[in-house]
């Protein structure tokens, strides 16, 4: 089992909040999304996203209801 690999801003970690950016490490979607991809809108099946998403939930010892996923783009716009 491929360990989840978590990443942290230590400004935001400093004051206590959960936060996180994982790595592509630890998933089992395969092909272009190997291997841990949480996206459902970008072409992956949706059963291995959702594995995926309980894998980093139960890795976190959080429940999946308590996530908030956002879609990632490449811009300059910021979303608070």
């Amino acid at each position: 089992m491929k360990k989840i690999e978590l990443l942290q801003f230590k400004k935001l970690k400093d004051k206590k909040i959960l936060h996180f950016i994982t790595t592509k490490q630890g998933g089992v979607s395969y092909g272009d999304y190997a291997d841990f991809n949480l996206a459902l809108h970008v072409g992956d099946e949706d059963g291995l996203v959702m594995e995926n998403r309980r894998k980093l939930a139960e890795n976190l010892k959080v429940r999946l209801e308590q996530f908030v996923f956002l879609n990632q783009v490449h811009g300059k716009r910021v979303l608070v």
